[in-house]
């Protein structure tokens, strides 16, 4: 059964309408290089200081971290602050496969009964581990063994008292224990696997069962937990230690996360209480020097900080903490620096960032092309212009610099030295996107026909996927000059490429003025209205098209 169906309209709808439904390329602005920030939907709103339950592997923890900062409550970490945990790291309370996450819920709920006499094993004389908490934790007395998990357990109910829930998943291979038939959290120790060999096996889980497991752990919340739930679902981008499989710990690591992640998407197609954040792709996809620390496994500083600080900024609402986004950009250097300004240049808080970091505008090219916009978006194309000039030199090939710099130039009044620039750049087969929509603002800037048909031409042959957009504008620059012809034209390539409302509601209109209403009803008969203006516009168009 598919995960997902629409229908032939509807699936080219939605790609029409997705910004992001392309990767872009190197000769523009991109989401992908160095650093990747995926773009994602904040459906729910996490409130200023709510308690917010975090389960799962590492990542969790990171996200901890960061919202304990931030002032919210994080009811686990209170777990560190009991005699049993004190001095303790708080990665021993991982939960790294989908059933070890499903074992907590289920015994902390009373779903399942964590028998104390199955699970606790004496290791050496008188001294005792939990199977399901980390290896690294020193053997202790039978007693405070079962307080450590009864504060284990007391701490995963807390769950019930959080409307948002954080669940990072991290991998699928794992341990089996024959003898009880659970899933253990990790490896059992050395010792417990020469005394009893036939007792745990090692499994790598198959999708149906890695879903599975995260459906009752999700189901068991929803039925447990706040009645108002929202669970925030990631991936771990921290790959396999190592793997037991006879294959190369790169393939296994792939099988691992790739299970995750369709389980993942599983699960936000049946949970309508269930969101993914992108993490996962955010962390693999970017440079990976940039992404991983020496021993190629642990994400770096600035990944973290950059990843965790768009979510929270995302489910938290727009802000901007001068403290905080100052230590990631020393921490991380440039990369981090230029992340930062590319998130603060579509932010409500942009003016003070670039105030707190304009330095970093004579060091980096590309933190200077987020600034520059800026500076162009607040009415200051002189200073773009001196901004951008200082790098154009030493940056021939850099086409969106290029052209923000003649976008700048043009707004600034010296349109002959826009227009030189963009048939510079022309001239050397320039076919970004950037490019080719600074050329035909250009030439709707300049009043000059002949220039944005010239680019047009050029940019359809460059470019098929995105110059429907400058279709439209072209459209609108014809019929401002009672060019309605050539008008009729754009706006049909535009409409038809595309399907947008806009240059479908332009079209039939400007149909309809030249007695072409047969056209204009066909057209109006497949828009879908996106709003109540839109009906209403439909319905205009309608009865003069009548």
């Amino acid at each position: 059964m598919p995960l997902i169906t629409l229908s032939s309209d509807q699936a080219k709808q939605t790609r029409k309408n997705n910004p992001n439904a392309a990767w872009g390329d190197r000769g523009s602005a991109n989401r992908v290089e160095p650093i990747a920030l995926p773009d994602f939907s904040a459906p729910f709103r996490i409130q200023s200081g709510e308690a917010i339950f975090t389960i799962g592997s590492c990542f969790a923890r990171n996200v901890e971290t960061e919202l304990a900062r931030r002032g919210f409550q994080v009811p686990v970490r209170d777990l560190f602050k009991r005699p049993e945990f004190q001095g303790l790291d708080v990665g021993i309370i991982n939960n790294y496969g989908t059933p070890s996450i499903y074992n907590e819920i289920a015994w902390a709920f009373g779903e399942q009964t964590f028998d104390p006499h199955e699970h606790i094993l004496e290791l050496t004389n008188d001294k005792f581990v939990d199977l399901h908490l980390s290896p690294t934790m020193r053997p202790e007395s039978w007693d405070a063994v079962l307080r450590r998990r009864e504060a284990a357990l007391a701490a995963t109910r807390t769950a019930s008292d959080c409307r948002v829930v954080i669940m990072t998943l991290g991998l699928t291979e794992v341990w089996f224990d024959t003898k009880t038939g659970y899933y253990l959290n990790v490896m059992p120790r050395p010792t417990l696997m020469s005394r009893e060999p036939d007792r745990y096996e090692f499994h790598v889980l198959s999708y149906e069962e890695t879903f599975g497991f995260l459906d009752k752990a999700l189901s068991a919340l929803k039925r447990h937990g706040h009645p108002e739930l929202q669970v925030l679902l990631t991936v771990s981008p921290v790959p396999l230690t190592y793997t037991h499989r006879p294959i190369d710990v790169m393939v296994a690591n792939t099988y691992s996360k790739s299970v995750l992640r369709v389980a993942a998407e599983a699960a936000v197609a049946a949970h309508p209480f269930v969101t993914y954040y992108p993490s996962y792709e955010s962390v693999t996809i970017s440079d990976r020097s940039r992404a991983f620390g020496n021993d190629l496994r642990h994400v770096t500083d600035e990944l973290i900080a950059i990843n965790i600080g768009r979510m929270i900024n995302a489910y938290c609402g727009d802000s901007y903490e001068p403290e905080q986004v100052a230590a990631a950009i020393a921490a991380g250097g440039a990369e981090v620096a230029v992340a930062q300004a590319t998130l603060a240049a579509k932010s409500t808080y942009a003016a003070q960032f670039f105030a707190d970091h304009a330095e970093w505008a004579d060091r980096s090219a590309e933190f200077a092309l987020p600034y520059a916009r800026h500076l162009l978006d607040t009415g200051a194309p002189g200073r773009a212009v001196v901004l951008l000039r200082r790098y154009a030199a030493e940056n021939p090939e850099h086409l969106e610099l290029f052209a923000l710099l003649a976008e700048a130039l043009l707004k600034s009044g010296a349109a002959d030295e826009a227009t030189a620039l963009l048939q510079e750049m022309k001239s050397k087969g320039a076919k970004a996107k950037s490019f080719w929509d600074a050329i035909v603002e250009v030439a709707i800037g300049l009043d000059n026909a002949e220039l944005l048909l010239t680019a047009l031409a050029r940019y359809a042959e460059a470019d098929r996927t995105h110059v429907p957009a400058a279709y439209l504008k072209a459209g609108r620059f014809f019929r401002g000059k009672k060019d309605e012809a050539r008008a009729i034209v754009f706006y049909r390539e535009a409409w038809e490429r595309r399907g947008w409302n806009a240059a479908g509601f332009e079209l039939a209109e400007l149909l309809t003025f030249n007695a072409q209403k047969d056209e204009a009803k066909q057209i109006l008969a497949a828009i879908t209205p996106n709003s109540e203006r839109e009906r209403k516009t439909r319905e205009r168009l309608n009865l003069a098209a009548a």
